[in-house]
Parts: C-alpha cells; structure tokens; sequence
C-alpha cells in the first residue's frame, strides 16, 4: 500500500477546484452531457502558446466519440464567459482548448488566500489525520554521525514535516543502534587502551571520542590481519572473489581481538556488571555529542527507540515462530527464514550462538511501532544499500502474518560520496557531521565578510551558521531521492544558481523592499491595478505551490518544493528588475507592494518546511 492510497480523490487547490467546476460547465453547454471533469484535464499550455492553462480534448474525444479538433472548435464556439467566471476566454489550438484567465479575479482569489492562512498557506488536510511514523536518523553509538547521516536526517526529517503539512498526524522517531559487536569494538578498544581518559580529559566532543576507539579497534585488527597472512603466506591478490571471502572468514574465527569483542557482546548480553557499565558510560558520552548534532541540524524526534530495549524480544518473537514453514534451523544452529517465495532467498535471523542480529530486533521494533501508536503506516527513511535487506524484512513481517505488513514502506535515497569516493567509518576516512557544519561556517564567514567587511562579530557568526546550514540542507535536497549526491562545498555556498544561499538572498531582498514601505491597504480596496507580465507569472508560481508541497510530501520527494522555491525566487527577481514597485503610483504600487508581501508569506513557508532560516538581512 502506498501513503497516496490514504488521500481520497487526491489533491486539488481551490482555484483549480474553480477551473474544474467552469470547464464542466463549458463542457457540460457544448455537449449536453455531465462529464466528471478533474485535474487530469488540465496540462500546460503548448509550447508558444501565451494561454494560461490547456484543456486537451483526447480525453473528450473518446467520451464523446468524436474528433479531438473538433471538439477544441466546439467548445470556442459555445463559450461565453459569465459574470464572475475566472475563464475570461477560450482559444483553439487544434486538440487543444487554450484557457485565458481573468488576471485581476485569479490575483484577488490567490491574494485573499495567502493573507489569510498566513503560516499555513500551502498546507492541506487531505491526510485525514491517518498516523505515520517516519523513522530516521538510526545511528551506532560506537562513532560520532558523518555526512551520509546528515543526508538520511534531514531527508527523513523534511519528509515527516511535509506529511505533516497535507494532514497526516506524523510520529518523528529513531533507532538507536546502542548494542551489538560494533559497539563492543569501541567498548573493547577503550577497555584495553583508553587508560581511563574522559573527553573532558581531551577537550573531544564525546561521540568524537569514543569514535577514536573504534578507528584504534580497526587499525589494531589490521595488524593482527597482515600477520595473519603474513604468517600463513596467503597473498589475497591471487585469490578469487570467494576464496578471498573463505580466507578473511577464517581469519576472523582466529582472530584473538575478533574473538575477545564477540565475547564481550555474549557477556553484555548476559548482563555481566562489568560490561553493561562501560556500555552505559561510553553510550552516555555518545548520547551526548549526538544531541549537539541533531540541535545544530534542526532535526528533532518525538520518539527514540533503542536496540538494547528491543532485541531480546526479536528473539522470542522468532523462537515462538519456529512451527511456521518459512523458519528452519541450519547445520550450525542458526535460524534461517525461507524467503524463496519473493524471490530473495535465505536470511539469518538469529545466530547459531543464541545471539541476535539486527533483523532480530527489526522485526520487534515494527510490532511495537504499529501497537504503541494505532499507525495507519510506517516509513523508513534507510539508503538505497539496504535496499534487499529491506525487502526480506518486510517479507518477513508477511510470512509472520502481521495484518499491517503491507502497510511499510522503504523511503530509499542514494548514498553521499567524498569527491574522491566513498566513505569508510573504520577507517576513519570520513567527513564528519560536526566538522562539515563547523568547516561549512568558516567558508561562508569569508564570504559574507567580502560582501559585508564591516558587519559585527555577533551577526557574522549567526548569519554565517544560518547560511552554512541552509547551503548543505538546500545541496543535500536538491538532487532526486535515489540519485548518488557528490557534496561540493564551495557549489552549494554559492549565492547564485539553485542553493541555499540563493533562496536565502532572494527572501533578504524582498524583507528589504517592505522595510522601505509596505502597503496599508488590503486588495479588495484595490480598483484601478493592472496585473503585467511579470507580475502574473510570479502570481501563478504563487498558486503552485500548494501543489508542489502536496508532490514534495506524496512522493517522499523534497526537489518538489525545492523546485517551486527556485521558480517562486527567479520569477519574484524578474518582476523586481522589470516592474518599479516603490515608484508605482496609487493603486498599482499597492498592488506590488503586496504582491512583494505574498511572495514573502510563501517564501517563508516553503523556507521553513525544508528547515531553512528565512533571513531578513543577509
């Protein structure tokens, strides 16, 4: 089941709703039949064509078994335009019926909108309060969070918000990966070298520093890995693709720190004193750091799970399943689930020694979502890697015979590369999240000195985070979902083309024409205005954009917004280098001074949705 399946009769804005119901009528005198018309009738006009909207008559034509010109004829034959008709004329364009609209009428409808729902201009309520639970975030606590979390945190973040907005009650939570052989290599490694340093003691921010141990675990794993080889004589160049894979299995069962971090987890999960109270200092240092990251990215929760509550559970969840079909037992004791039947093929769900993997507590962890909080349905926001894993999980949650397991929905993004390749967090080759923020602000504090050599030091350091913040959310959004993102700092603090920056500078120059003066009256007081070129096109951009957050929100797709941002910000700029809006007279200075008032209220919203500081002064 998809999120769009809960929208009945989908989504339409009110001034398409009166384009709807005119065309109906117009259809309704050429033809004497009551034909349901409905968004779908509607495209853009041809291209060169100057029509404000275009009906095409292939639909018409196999209603009325007739030809689509001449249906476009028929309707320009029998139209006329009634008193407060928003349709001012028609024109024919071979199969097309082009819309010409009253520009004032549209202008005062779209006006009486936004300045009345002010903050929620552009939300909807067609999710009909259905609860989703969107899942993001979900991270280890043996290292601090790197680029590829702050893409899946402001992804899945930005998401809840925009499902938020057209009317689903939405629950932000997150996983945290607390527990499991990754966290005993951090919790080893400090046991074994840490000397009873805090980061206090180091002046490290505390995820940072516990990260360090498990980069130290890696690297004193490597050694004990070469000389594994070294001793053995395995040279793995000469190995294929398998035997490479046999080779570093066996040496994993041989290794003596493998070997210790395995135990440990056995003793965690045995509850030995010792063990759970380095799990729970180190975790607490983690937790920490984590809470500082999440602040300075914006991103919120209203409910975090953790793995060391869950996984237990998991695993009687599968013992007591044992009699299905789907669940048999390997040759060394593990618990195997069948998945054949999907097509994708066997899965481990609990290993041979008793203890679980993160299947185990996956399969809990949406039992208890589903029950805590009556959800109509659960998204998580997990990259495209875990594309297949996702996949078994929730045949899985089928087999079991869940009556929400349908009811999932994996929100897959591409992963965020360096611009020399992947990152590796054992290595201790990535990019930081804290130190992209941290770098990020430094570069925009050059650029706005540049612009702005004299601005103090206060409202250098608060413009240059805000700037910084929007350029990585705006560069981390703007590429489709699933597609691979390179991050390229300098690009995205950039202040032209489509960045942060740029929406932010534009929202800037439109606070700057209103500190100037705004207009004292309210557009129905308006009689002798114009509405130009330019101005109707900004006008039109203005009335998309509830339908670019419902497509943002529908399709788990922020580019959406992005989009109908960008074209709300080159159109406004346009209209500012085309038309004098402070040196208008009378009404039609009104008229522009509110249309600046407008773009501002929608700028704002779309901003805010997407976690960007609107700055009045940049």
């Amino acid at each position: 089941m998809k999120i769009r399946d809960f929208v009945e009769g989908g989504f339409l804005d009110d001034l398409t709703m009166i384009l709807v119901k005119e065309l109906t009528e117009i259809i309704l005198q050429f033809s004497n039949l009551k034909i349901k018309v409905d968004s779908s009738f509607l495209a853009k006009p041809p291209r060169g064509v100057k029509a404000d909207v275009s009906l095409p008559c292939f639909i018409l034509a196999k209603e009325l078994k007739k030809n689509s010109i001449e249906i476009a004829k028929g309707l320009v034959g029998n139209f006329f335009s009634k008193e407060n008709f928003i349709i001012e004329r028609v024109e024919a364009n071979g199969p097309y019926l082009n819309l010409f609209l009253n520009r004032e009428m549209f202008t005062q409808i779209i006006f009486e909108q936004i300045f009345s729902q002010k903050d929620e201009f552009g939300h909807s309520s067609v999710g009909q309060g259905k609860k989703v639970m969107v899942e993001y975030s979900s991270p280890n606590t043996n290292k601090p969070q790197h680029l590829g979390h702050v893409r899946n945190n402001l992804l899945g973040w930005v998401c809840a918000e925009l499902l938020a907005s057209i009317g689903f009650k939405v629950i932000k939570s997150s996983i945290v990966n607390d527990r499991g052989i990754h966290i005993c290599k951090s919790m080893l490694a400090y046991q074994k070298w840490g000397e009873n340093k805090t980061p206090e003691s180091e002046d490290i921010k505390p995820d940072h520093f516990v990260g360090n141990f498990y980069v130290l675990f890696a690297q004193e794993l490597k050694k004990e890995e070469n000389q594994y080889y070294l001793d053995n004589k395995i040279d793995l160049s000469k190995l294929d693709d398998q035997r490479k894979k046999d080779v570093e299995d066996a040496f994993l069962k041989w290794s003596p720190l493998s070997q210790e971090a395995q135990k440990m987890l056995q003793k965690w999960e045995e509850g030995n004193l010792e063990v759970v109270a380095l799990w729970k200092k180190m975790n607490t240092w983690v937790y920490e750091g984590f809470e500082k990251t999440y602040q300075d990215l914006g991103v919120d929760f209203d409910k975090i799970y953790y793995e060391s509550d869950l996984y237990q559970k998991g695993k009687d969840i599968i013992t007591q399943k044992l009699e299905y079909r789907f669940l048999t037992q390997g040759s060394d004791g593990e618990i195997i689930a069948d998945l054949s039947q999907y097509k994708l093929g066997q899965k481990v769900v609990l290993r041979s020694d008793g203890t679980s993997i993160y299947i185990t507590q996956d399969i809990n962890l949406a039992k208890i979502k589903f029950n805590d909080f009556e959800l109509d349905y659960s998204v998580y926001c997990i990259g495209s890697e875990q594309e297949y894993y996702m996949k078994q999980l929730f045949a899985i949650l089928d087999l079991i015979g869940f009556p929400w397991a349908k009811n999932v929905y994996h929100l897959s993004y591409g992963m965020v590369n360096l611009p020399d390749g992947k990152m590796k967090s054992r290595e201790g080759t990535v990019v930081d999240a804290d130190d992209l923020i941290s770098d990020m602000t430094e570069m925009s504090k050059e650029i706005l000195l540049e612009r702005y050599p004299n601005l103090e030091s206060s409202q250098l350091d608060y413009r240059a985070q805000a700037i910084a913040l929007a350029s990585i959310k705006i560069h981390m959004l703007s590429n489709k979902r699933l597609s691979e993102t390179i991050f390229d700092p300098k690009k995205s603090l950039s202040f032209e083309g489509n960045t942060g920056p740029y929406l932010q500078y534009a929202y800037a120059r439109i606070c700057s024409v209103l500190r100037k003066e705004k207009s004292d009256k309210e557009i129905y007081q308006l009689i002798n205005f114009e509405v130009g070129n330019s101005e109707w096109e900004l006008i039109k951009i203005l009335n998309d954009f509830s339908k670019s957050i419902y497509e943002a929100a529908i399709n788990y797709e922020p580019l959406y917004l992005l989009d109908g941002l960008f074209n709300i910000a080159h159109a406004f700029n346009k209209f500012y280098h085309h038309d004098s809006i402070l040196k208008a007279k009378g009404d039609q200075k009104d008229f522009r001074l509110l249309l600046v008032e407008a773009t501002k209220q929608v700028m704002k919203n779309g901003l805010q949705l997407l976690g960007v500081e609107a700055l009045e002064v940049m």
